[in-house]
């Protein structure tokens, strides 16, 4: 399993709090700091076909292997973790290299943003 294509993206946006409270002690606002609001882009996974003839795969379908095997791969996009994964089946950019591959276009679907760093 290679990445052919990594077009991830972090998208952020900076959280201001208002500051416009009735107590008399919470005067002032809270410090600003960046959010992660999405993460665009996908990465292109190619299947090779040693990974598809391995003996633990035999009987599994397309769907099920490529999700084994992102089971243990930590992606990471400008710190923040990936932990789940949208898998979509997309054809092979070139038909003369297509054959006996899969490709895989995934997008991300959860991420931890908790302990990011840009």
């Amino acid at each position: 399993m290679k990445i052919i294509e990594n077009t991830l993206e972090v998208i952020t946006s900076v959280w201001e709090d208002p500051g416009d409270y009735p107590n008399a002690l919470a005067r002032g606002p809270l410090p600003s700091h960046l959010c992660v609001e999405d993460i665009s882009g996908h990465l292109l996974i190619q299947i090779e076909k040693s990974d598809k003839e391995n003996e633990d795969f035999e009987d599994w379908k397309p769907e099920e292997i490529m999700e084994y095997m992102m089971e243990d791969i930590n992606i990471r996009e400008q710190g923040v973790l990936i932990t789940s994964w949208q898998f979509c089946p997309k054809t092979h950019p070139d038909s003369n290299d297509a054959a006996d591959l899969d490709i895989w276009k995934i997008i991300p679907y959860k991420w931890d943003a908790d302990r990011f760093e840009l």
